[in-house]
């Protein structure tokens, strides 16, 4: 049991504590003894949550000592750069995928009046790599092909053109002009698809691109 208090200490008490110290108290005197430990460990945290301390660090809106000092915020050193613009691919030019298209065919045996894609004659040959390449439709003969095109010298002619060897004053076969006097053709029954020199002195050329 609880220790009895003499007579007459709550009167002297009362006056020289506060009324919540005097609350705690009369809560102890009336729990039993590991109650009234418990009350000594809640009640003092209870009493300084409600009453803060008068010495306590008061928030304050005040800079760091960083920004009073005209340092960057710390958001602003990390900055997300602008990605490098992408740079597009040069458009290939459609003579350059007429030679891409012809190399692309390279072994390809020639057969008389074959337009492909397995096999091939000369005017069968550049028709289908025009029409596959660039969408440029030809007619299957090479005299006709040479109707069709634009004439242009010699001296004119650049990689993409169209050959035609010309036998007194008839055209009888073609290649397409590759560039440093080589073109790519079906030559004849036997051969196949190559890139080979111009074979003969007497040929013309026209261009259709």
């Amino acid at each position: 049991m609880p220790a009895r208090l003499p007579r007459g200490i709550w009167r002297h008490a009362a006056a020289a504590l506060p009324a919540s110290a005097l609350v705690v108290g009369l809560a102890m005197t009336s729990l039993p003894a590991d109650a009234a430990t418990v009350a000594d460990t809640v009640a003092p945290s209870s009493v300084a949550v409600s009453a803060p301390r008068a010495d306590a660090p008061v928030p304050t809106t005040e800079p760091t000592r960083d920004l009073r000092e005209g340092a960057r915020p710390l958001a602003s050193r990390f900055e997300v750069r602008p990605r490098p613009p992408v740079r597009k691919p040069a458009p290939v030019s459609r003579a350059t995928l007429v030679l891409r298209r012809a190399a692309s065919l390279r072994g390809r045996p020639y057969r008389y009046g074959a337009a492909g894609p397995r096999y091939f004659d000369c005017s069968g040959f550049t028709s289908y790599v025009f029409r596959t390449a660039v969408g440029r439709s030809l007619p299957h003969s090479s005299a006709a092909q040479y109707r069709l095109s634009h004439k242009i010298a010699k001296s004119a002619i650049r990689p993409g053109d169209l050959v035609f060897f010309v036998s007194y004053g008839h055209v009888y076969h073609v290649g397409i002009y590759a560039g440093h006097g080589l073109i790519w053709h079906a030559p004849h029954t036997g051969d196949h698809v190559r890139l080979a020199r111009i074979s003969t002195s007497s040929w013309v050329a026209g261009r259709v691109l």
